[in-house]
This record gives structure tokens, C-alpha cells and sequence, in this order.
């Protein structure tokens, strides 16, 4: 099965909006794979195009990707770069709010 990045792009933006994690509203990166389909994370082929997703969106600058501390420990987490909302709602066929 082939896995396409741009739908895991688009799944990854839309929880991100969904929650309202934008710029300094963040969340760990787990929560993020937690909340895809189960046959997306017992597949190596899928996982590695989740990584792939992530660096994609992290190198055009759409997603900021940060070590925070919480009181649960240190983690990597990621937040919409509201810098770039009207590209990722484009991208997603969104009208802007």
C-alpha cells in the first residue's frame, strides 16, 4: 500500500487547527500520531511516511516542531506557524476565518 504524504500532511494540519494549536498553543507530537487510524501505526512503511509528513511541513515552515518541558517531562512538541495559516488553508481547501 502506498502512503501518501500529502493526506498525512493534510490529516496532521487539520487535528493541529481542530485543537487550536496555533503558535504558542502546542502539543505533544504523540498527540498527534495517537489520534490517526490504527492501521497507520502498526506499519512501518506508514510510520516512516509520518516522519516524512512532518519533516516536509517542519522544512516549508507550516509547522513548528519544539523541545518543551512540561510536568509529564521533556518532549518534543508542534504548533502551527501562524505565519503561514492562508498557505495551510489553501492547501487544505479551507476558506480563512
Amino acid at each position: 500500500m502506498d502512503y501518501d504524504v500529502n493526506k498525512l500532511k493534510g490529516f496532521i494540519l487539520e487535528y493541529l487547527i481542530k485543537k487550536g494549536k496555533f503558535g504558542g498553543a502546542h502539543t505533544p507530537i504523540d498527540n498527534v500520531l495517537h489520534n490517526m487510524p490504527s492501521r497507520l501505526l502498526h506499519n512501518k512503511k506508514s510510520m516512516k511516511a509520518i516522519d516524512v509528513a512532518i519533516k516536509e511541513l517542519v522544512n516549508i515552515g507550516w509547522v513548528i516542531v519544539m523541545k518543551k518541558r512540561t510536568g509529564k517531562g521533556t518532549g518534543l512538541h508542534m504548533a502551527i506557524n501562524p505565519k503561514h495559516i492562508k498557505d495551510i488553508y489553501a492547501f487544505l481547501g479551507l476558506s480563512n476565518i
